[in-house]
């Protein structure tokens, strides 16, 4: 592969700083002139002017490079009364590119030369586009026909300072390679399901506008074309659900061997409403094409090509890895309209690749994985970027021999490369079905997640976990409302919303979601009567503004799942972590920051306790609330904590049975004065301690305190247990 087509599949790659609806001209920007639809027809209808146009698409990388040429080539004529510069963007006159037949990106038009023709002279899509080379096309088309110009081409820089006239070159929204950013080494579900997203949106733009480049019909090899690229993603996107979903759109596809654009919009707005009875996340395929990780469709496509080359869908269907990478070669022959980045690509990958690739379909993804990573990395080398991942990042994927890193087999761990590239793009589905149930502004969806993986997946925002009694009750109800319009207000301090109107609009509505949360539970699923459920509400903000609502178009999620056994045996706990930011709300960020301090936990632990090294005194539990009792008293924190339900019933239990309470974090310092310990929360309402380690300040050392058990940990955990049913109020029937 040569350095130029590294080059050039580098755009592939890199993943753009600007946004894709940002477009690379403004009106009059150096002479270049922006045309919609009506000064287009204008243009065509006026033979009295020569008007070359270039025709692209804000996110096309070619594009970007090639806007200062173009910028270049307009102050080259800008002396030149009969020859007009301009630009079209396709994506946001897709009419104007269509009917001119615009197939890829940027393309180059030549219009009025001579001046009676009704036909449009094309520039050679494989010439080098640069302001030389469009020039010496212009100069050249022009001679052809006797028209000539009195621009000078012996010294084209001199003749654009000659009559700039102070016009700044290059000022159009180029993109730099060098500041492009690379993909992340981020391993959390959250970033995982940013990035599901993404491949899920840059799919629905392939449908929606990759298909209809340059035409409104789509027929014959390019609607071959596309019902196999869907059928690919059917059979190989990541979950059940959005297969089903893929594979109803296929069905439809295949009802007509022909669709035009009109129609297929129509089949398209129906499928995504529809596809929300079983995707995950439910909006996936109904997004409005915000990105979730990404900044540029080119970013979001080579998500997708990532995430289909590590799937391991099992099924009779599946597709073997070499398909894939069939299919993602199909995609980029008919339907990446950036024209230099799709010929460069199937230079890069000709057929007997893919022949090559089939070899080793019976090792799993391993070998389209490992060749999409080394081209990867072959690109970020001639770009001079560190190779990715960096040795910190993944110590077991390089031979570790002082050496910089390379490619070469013989310093490479390619299964553990495969294993970090699954870590980063491979989403899974839990092998067991959930019993879970979950809803969504009232309206039951679909899951088959557990609560941290269903809050993850969805925008930050408020939450709050909440126990049933009795199945029909939640214990402290009225906490749980407070807690979400608090923390609501506590995420938008910048709208100073007032808490009375906050809970006007939020108690009905979280009442209702989780009332059709519960019914698609019970639906799906039997349960004992004495089972008890956990119920998690996550409640996001949304800036769009709605008349008549303070809280615009906010969403509210419920998700409903079974609640373990409440247990009387002493556990682990170890001090490990920092408070949280904001402990005034219970902002669902905190549920990744939790899941990375529980994801090093060791197995046998039952939670971490959050320390503040300055002081050393202990706040609280990761998700619960901490206490600890000393010289007959129980010691708990006040401030810069998250005031757990328990927690208040906790206290009010200490004050009817007599037992003293100090609102005052205990401290480390004394922890050879402590009698016991134990945390408390809406799963294990009070929960003892056996032991706690934590590690020593001086020789790092770690220690091991135990404790036995206490008649007031006992007190404490019989008169919670037995006052919860008096706490609860009835909200499902």
């Amino acid at each position: 592969m040569t350095i130029k087509t590294l080059l050039l599949l580098a755009t592939l790659v890199a993943i753009a700083a600007a946004r894709d609806n940002s477009p690379l001209f403004t009106t009059e920007q150096c002479q270049v002139r922006t045309l919609d639809s009506a000064s287009h027809a204008a243009m065509l209808a006026d033979p009295s002017a020569v008007w070359l146009v270039d025709y692209y698409a804000p996110w096309c990388p070619h594009c970007r490079q090639f806007a200062p040429a173009w910028e270049k080539a307009a102050a080259f004529y800008a002396d030149q009364a009969t020859i007009n510069i301009a630009a079209v963007d396709c994506t946001q006159n897709s009419e104007v590119c269509n009917r001119e037949g615009i197939m890829g990106y940027p393309t180059i038009k030549l219009y009025h030369v001579p001046p009676e023709s009704k036909e449009a002279v094309k520039m050679p899509p494989k010439s080098r586009k640069n302001t030389n080379t469009v020039i010496a096309w212009v100069e050249e088309q022009m001679q052809e026909h006797g028209m000539k110009t009195s621009a000078g081409t012996d010294d084209i820089d001199a003749h654009i300072d000659k009559i700039n006239n102070g016009c700044e070159m290059g000022t159009s929204k180029t993109e730099n390679l060098k500041e492009t950013e690379q993909v992340q080494s981020d391993q959390s579900m959250q970033m995982k399901y940013k990035r599901l997203h993404d491949a899920g949106v840059a799919a629905v733009s392939t449908f929606e506008n990759g298909f209809y480049v340059g035409t409104t019909v789509l027929e014959g090899e390019r609607y071959t074309a596309a019902l196999a690229w869907v059928d690919a993603l059917a059979k190989s996107f990541p979950m059940e659900g959005n297969r089903v979903a893929l594979e109803k759109l296929v069905d439809a596809m295949k009802k007509q061997n022909k669709w035009e654009q009109e129609e297929w919009n129509k089949l398209l707005t129906q499928w995504k409403k529809d596809a929300t009875e079983t995707s995950f996340p439910v909006h996936l395929f109904e997004s409005k094409k915000d990105w979730a990780y990404c900044t540029t469709y080119t970013c979001g496509v080579w998500t997708l090509f990532h995430t289909l080359s590590v799937s391991e869908v099992k099924s009779d269907t599946a597709l073997k890895p070499s398909e894939i990478m069939a299919a993602i070669r199909l995609f980029v022959k008919y339907f990446f309209s950036c024209e230099e980045c799709q010929r460069h690509f199937m230079m890069a990958n000709p057929e007997s690749l893919l022949e090559k690739l089939t070899e080793s379909d019976a090792e799993g993804p391993r070998a389209v994985a490992i060749w999409i990573w080394k081209m990867h990395n072959k690109v970020n080398k001639v770009l001079k970027y560190n190779q990715w991942p960096t040795l910190e990042n993944c110590p077991k994927c390089y031979v570790n021999d002082s050496e910089p890193l390379d490619l070469n087999p013989a310093r490479l761990h390619e299964e553990d490369i495969l294993v970090f590239l699954k870590s980063l793009m491979a989403v899974r589905q839990a092998e067991k079905k959930l019993i879970v149930a979950a809803a969504k502004n009232g309206l039951a969806i679909p899951c088959d997640v557990d609560a941290t993986s269903f809050l993850l997946s969805h925008p930050r925002g408020a939450y709050t976990a909440a126990r049933t009694v009795e199945q029909t009750k939640i214990f402290d109800y009225e906490a749980h409302v407070r807690r979400l319009v608090e923390s609501t207000i506590a995420m938008q301090t910048e709208k100073q919303l007032s808490p009375s109107a906050v809970e006007k609009e939020l108690r009905p509505r979280t009442e209702e979601t989780m009332i059709a949360a519960m019914a698609a539970f019970k639906t799906l699923h039997e349960v004992q009567k004495d089972q008890e459920y956990k119920i998690n509400v996550l409640v996001c903000p949304s800036e769009d503004k709605v008349d008549g609502q303070v809280l615009g178009d906010t969403d509210i999620f419920c998700h409903v799942g079974l609640l373990p056994p409440l247990r009387s045996e002493m556990v682990k706990l170890e001090v490990a972590g920092l408070p949280r930011h904001n402990a005034a709300a219970k902002d669902s960020a905190w549920v990744r920051e939790r899941k990375a301090i529980y994801d090093r936990m060791a197995p046998d632990m039952e939670e971490v306790i959050l320390m503040d090294p300055a002081t050393r005194q202990l706040l609280e539990g990761s998700q619960t609330n901490f206490y600890v009792i000393q010289e007959g008293a129980v010691h708990t924190a006040e401030e810069g904590i998250l005031k757990g339900t328990v927690r208040s019933l906790v206290l009010e239990v200490c004050e009817e049975i007599g037992i003293p309470v100090r609102l005052s974090p205990p401290t480390l310092d004394d922890i050879e004065k402590w009698q016991g310990c134990f945390i408390s929360s809406t799963s294990r309402l009070v929960l003892g301690a056996k032991s706690l380690e934590y590690e020593h300040p001086e020789t790092k050392k770690t220690i091991t305190r135990s404790f036995s058990p206490h008649s007031i940990l006992d007190q404490i955990t019989a008169a919670v247990r037995n006052s919860v049913i008096g706490k609860s109020t009835e909200v499902f029937k």
